[in-house]
């Protein structure tokens, strides 16, 4: 649901696995749990994540720290559903509105093909499902 394809997935972690940060024993990008500073290409400073890599690199919202691969999503639909979650935040009801943007960015992030509904359980599901998505990011 909210993992790429099997071809993404193996291009990205290639290129991990050909990254000098790449830990092999923990297959983890810098130290495993808490990520290594070090500098970019740039010479600036950056913090490595220390995520599993077969792990994150299956993940459409992730990304690499060091840009050699990107998240599979839009900034610009992460930053809608970061608002609508917002938005959502402590609400006891949603609107028509709402919950059409709420599908469409569900079906954008998963690439899946829900419809709208109007079952309460199942609009909870849809929000509680895009707030772990986003909860790493």
């Amino acid at each position: 649901m909210f993992l790429i394809s099997a071809q993404k997935r193996s291009n990205r972690m290639q290129i991990c696995k050909n990254c000098d940060h790449y830990l092999t024993v923990t297959k983890s990008c810098g130290t495993l749990g808490i990520g290594s500073k070090v500098e970019d290409e740039n010479g600036s400073k950056v913090k490595l994540c220390g995520c599993v890599m077969p792990i994150k690199t299956g993940l459409k919202i992730s990304s690499c720290p060091l840009n050699k691969w990107s998240k599979d999503i839009k900034t610009e639909d992460l930053e809608n559903l970061k608002m609508l979650l917002k938005e959502l935040e402590g609400a006891t009801t949603i609107s028509g509105s709402q919950n059409n943007q709420l599908t469409q960015l569900w079906n954008i992030a998963t690439g899946g093909n829900k419809r709208v509904s109007r079952c309460n359980t199942c609009v909870r599901q849809t929000i509680n499902e895009l707030k772990n998505f986003i909860k790493d990011e």
